[in-house]
């Protein structure tokens, strides 16, 4: 609930303890704290709009004190997990496909059509939307935990919740664009909206928004970070 405060109170939309489907089980799991914050990017033709996600794993480890072994990487920059309905995927693009021709549009031309102005001169349109992590002051190859070994380690048990979070999340947010785009193309006034633009547009309007996803685990205990020197300090936070 600290976490959960913390950032309401720095003006983040929060929910604490929401469902998700795990993909690889597909078994419904929690998350500990999920949150958002969107944007908006005002061009002369359209407008763009970003949401990141936090999706935040918690763990108490109050007696022990995490060991990191840092690593010398200045210069390395960290993308965010991203999804966006104009990605250039074989699997998606054949959904997206399947949904026009659904709805008794001529796919091949509107796809062509939406291709183009997802990707104008052969570049993303919503490139300048994918922006990188914060930097990291220290990096680190591996992380220890007193008196415990890899196997019940809370970290690697936190990190691979928070990894089938993550992919649980983008195939939920993809899935609901997915439905809303077929529900708007299927319910369109027959005989009004039937031209291939009307459907082109729908898909530019769909795609208008990207998704940026930063999976965090927060623990309550002292972060140190032991450099290549065997130097020790005391680190906030380290990725």
């Amino acid at each position: 609930m600290r976490v959960q405060s913390v950032l309401e109170r720095l003006g983040w939309r929060t929910q604490h303890s929401p469902d998700y489907t795990d993909p690889r089980e597909q078994k419904s799991r929690e998350m500990d704290v999920a949150a958002t914050r969107s944007w908006k990017r005002v061009r002369k033709s359209d407008i763009q709009f970003v949401r990141l996600h936090l999706i935040v794993e918690c763990k108490g480890i109050r007696k022990d004190t995490l060991l990191l072994a840092q690593t010398e990487s200045p210069d390395a920059l960290d993308g965010l997990y991203n999804h966006w309905l104009g990605l250039d995927d074989d699997e998606l693009r054949d959904a997206l496909g399947n949904i026009v021709a659904a709805a008794g549009f001529d796919a091949a031309k509107v796809m062509q059509r939406f291709e183009s102005l997802a990707y104008p001169r052969g570049r993303a349109a919503v490139m300048p939307l994918l922006v990188n992590a914060p930097p990291a002051r220290v990096r680190a190859s591996a992380v220890r935990e007193a008196q415990r070994d890899a196997e019940s380690s809370l970290i690697r048990k936190a990190t691979l919740q928070l990894f089938s979070a993550l992919h649980g999340t983008i195939a939920e947010e993809r899935d609901a664009a997915l439905r809303e785009l077929r529900d708007e193309l299927l319910l369109r006034r027959r005989g009004v909206d039937d031209r291939p633009g009307y459907a082109v547009d729908r898909l530019q309007a769909a795609a208008s928004t990207v998704l940026l996803f930063h999976p965090i685990v927060v623990v309550d205990t002292q972060l140190v970070a032991m450099d290549a020197d065997g130097e020790l300090s005391v680190v906030e936070w380290a990725r």
